[in-house]
């Protein structure tokens, strides 16, 4: 009887903290000699130490070991399956079509060896991501999100078999929008839907997952566009798809409804506070101030410190969001209430320490105060006023415009370069 070959390599895993043969947990191959002719007991495999390895092998021992260590750290509980191995294709000694039927790996490598049929390994993976999308819909489902996301990953490879079945191919699309739906991708799962309906526009299931996920972004007239299509196909939904279908449609026209309920709530308070803020533009002409419905800042930058109005007061005094500006330095403090009988000195002193300000040049003495008039075409003109003055007497000053009811004031350095691109400044009146 001839010798029989020896089995592959076996990997052998050291965990043995007390060795010193190597690293704690460290993977070795060691061989047996089984089924070897021998004239004596079988030996104990001889096994290297770490440090008679060679530099090639003890860097391919190190990389595995840290792929080992990046899987333990890994959140989840694992258990080690001394048995795993057997299933790996590289220590099998005979591949059956079983084995290439029950096992991805043996599938992979046939299908790279003998080539295999893109229609055939689109179903294949196509099956396998619907037994995880069953497993996510499943109401007792601990981690849905995970186990939709790995329905997706095979749904993924089938559609990247480049499988010609368009019918197949709308169904892999379908299916994977139900999984972005279980992971709230919901606009991810309205175009996958979009794509299997222009593959198979017959697919009634499509259009119920498609008008599912553009109702959860109120995308309400797409949704009930995409029910109405649904009774047009060949076959439109019937039995319990019916009820479904129906209770989906009157959750799209409630939420319908609701959000032009809303956008005209909204619509009636726009026009509430653009006529507030008309009186309010009256109220302060009245006051003998000029308003000017061109801001100074941007609508943006108007947004970021809020919709703050001027009122007046129960004792008549003018209270108003106020924007102090320190150009040279980029800085500025923003008041939501300023009340306009005090002056800006008073304001400063309130502020001040300034956290930027290191080498406190801006003590009330030593900075200008301006305001700056741009009408859009002549070349703006800057003002400078007393520090002392209040607020009210500033705003009332006849070369004063308040921007868009929010007054700015600038405040600069005596003598400060910054000064010059203002050109002539002129004094307030």
């Amino acid at each position: 009887m001839s010798a029989q070959p020896p089995p592959p390599p076996r990997p052998v895993r050291d965990d043995d903290d007390d060795d010193d043969d190597g690293p704690a947990g460290s993977v070795t191959f060691a061989t047996t000699n089984a089924g070897v002719a021998a004239s004596g007991p079988p030996t104990t495999p001889y096994v290297p130490r770490f440090d008679e390895l060679t530099k090639e092998q003890q860097d391919r021992i190190m990389a595995a070991q840290k792929e080992i260590e990046e899987i333990w750290n890994k959140k989840g509980n694992y258990t080690i399956d001394d048995d795993a191995w057997r299933t790996m294709p590289i220590f099998m000694e005979d591949v059956s079509q079983e084995a290439v039927d029950n096992n991805a790996g043996c599938a992979a490598l046939a299908s790279i060896v003998y080539g295999v049929d893109p229609e055939e390994t689109a179903t294949n993976r196509k099956e396998a991501g619907n037994k995880m999308l069953l497993l996510a819909m499943k109401p007792d489902q601990e981690k849905p999100v995970n186990v939709a996301r790995a329905a997706i990953h095979h749904y993924g490879e089938a559609l990247a078999a480049g499988c010609s079945n368009v019918s197949l191919n709308s169904q892999i699309y379908s299916n994977r929008s139900a999984c972005h739906y279980i992971m709230q991708n919901f606009g991810r799962g309205l175009e996958d839907a979009q794509r299997a309906i222009v593959l198979d526009p017959q697919y009634t299931k499509a259009y119920y997952r498609g008008a599912r996920c553009a109702e959860r972004i109120r995308k309400y007239d797409i949704a009930l566009r995409l029910i109405e299509k649904a009774y047009e196909t060949r076959t439109p939904p019937s039995g319990a798809a019916l009820s479904e279908f129906a209770a989906l449609k009157d959750t799209i026209e409630k939420g319908k409804l609701a959000e032009s309920q809303k956008q005209q709530k909204d619509k009636a308070a726009r026009r509430a506070a653009a006529a507030k803020s008309a009186n309010m533009a009256k109220d302060l002409q009245t006051a003998g101030i000029n308003v000017t419905r061109r801001m100074e800042i941007t609508s943006e930058q108007f947004g970021q410190y809020g919709n703050h109005k001027p009122y007046f007061d129960e004792e008549g005094v003018l209270i108003t969001p106020l924007l102090l500006l320190y150009d040279e330095v980029g800085k500025s403090d923003f008041m939501q209430q300023a009340g306009c009988d005090c002056s800006v000195r008073q304001l400063l002193d309130e502020l001040r320490p300034f956290a930027w300000d290191e080498w406190g040049e801006y003590n009330a003495g030593d900075v200008l105060a301006l305001y700056k008039i741009d009408d859009g075409v002549a070349m703006p003109k800057w003002y400078t006023f007393d520090l002392d003055w209040q607020l009210l007497e500033v705003f009332r000053s006849s070369t004063y415009e308040m921007p868009g009811l929010l007054p700015c004031i600038h405040l600069v350095r005596r003598g400060s370069p910054w000064l010059q691109h203002c050109g002539e400044i002129l004094q307030s009146m």
